[in-house]
């Protein structure tokens, strides 16, 4: 899943292509007010005019959330730094657009050693936890974790609620924030008619800055069950609105031709209108992506 967080613009001048830079939270850039300062600054110097940054690692936040334990980086400079509102402010005086990114299902990294924080959905809902209340994703094996990382698991309704109060929790402190759902927030589509949509997802629609992403992934995840795309997509379009979903290659993620892909999604969508076909393939994009941004994130 990634948010997008849209800085003030500076300039009403068209911008021909996005050149952004991908910053990972697991290395220097965004956890002191110099970093960020630099970070801007050779981003500037290097002609980018986009940063999709991380703001959540494994569970934890770079960001005052009211749901997740701020990161215990050692790096990380001492609160009150905040380093998502130092982000967008730096990058606004600069014209750069942001992107924060947050990866959703992973909440533990053995490497970082053990979450500091007893409040930390690993120890609320992490492996050692039995019954209903562990949450984890299990390998092919009954492994726990894979490759040094513990995953939740989508299909525990639960992990539903919790991804869906982080993301609320993101609306609510960062009001003029554009959250974008990546896989239109993990559906289940091999679960009846209405294709695992649950309450949570559907509550969603009434927070008009959130969008959804129909990408590659659904469409693979889509023929593994043996589930029609047709019917699927226009459920979704149904439920969201195609002016708030917007179609997204997983290019470098997803095996095969890149032009058979386009082909399944362009074919899916037959059967919505013309509009909505435009929406769903430019228009939204092109609402949400916008060089320099729309504004601070915070009213």
């Amino acid at each position: 899943m990634s948010v997008v967080l849209p800085t003030a613009p500076t300039s009403h001048a068209a911008v021909s292509q996005m050149r952004a830079l991908w910053v990972d939270a697991f290395n220097s850039g965004i956890k002191t007010p110099q970093q960020i300062e630099q970070l801007v600054a050779d981003a500037r110097r290097g002609g980018f005019n986009a940063l999709i940054v991380q703001v959540r690692r494994r569970g934890d936040a770079f960001y005052l959330s009211g749901i997740e334990p701020r990161s215990q980086d050692p790096a990380l400079a001492p609160a009150p730094f905040d380093p998502l509102a130092t982000l967008i402010s730096t990058a606004q005086a600069q014209g750069i657009e942001l992107h924060a990114w947050i990866a959703v299902l992973p909440i533990w990294r053995e490497s970082l050693g053990q979450p500091s924080d007893p409040s930390h959905v690993y120890w609320q809902h992490g492996p050692h936890v039995a019954g209903s209340d562990n949450w984890v994703a299990l390998g092919v094996n009954g492994e726990s974790s894979v490759d040094g990382d513990t995953w939740l698991d989508p299909g525990h309704p639960a992990v539903v609620n919790y991804t869906a109060a982080v993301v609320r929790d993101l609306l609510e402190r960062y009001p003029n924030v554009n959250i974008l759902l990546d896989h239109i927030g993990f559906p289940r589509p091999e679960l009846g008619p209405n294709f695992g949509l649950s309450p949570q997802h559907r509550a969603l629609t009434q927070h008009k800055n959130v969008y959804y992403k129909y990408t590659t992934l659904l469409i693979e995840q889509l023929h593994a069950a043996d589930v029609s795309l047709k019917p699927f997509l226009e459920h979704m379009v149904e439920t969201f609105g195609a002016d708030q979903m917007t179609w997204g290659s997983d290019v470098g993620n997803t095996p095969g031709s890149m032009f058979m892909w386009v082909q399944y999604a362009l074919d899916s969508a037959s059967g919505l209108t013309e509009q909505q076909q435009r929406d769903l393939f430019y228009n939204t994009a092109a609402k949400i992506h916008v060089p320099g941004g729309r504004g601070p994130a915070r009213a």
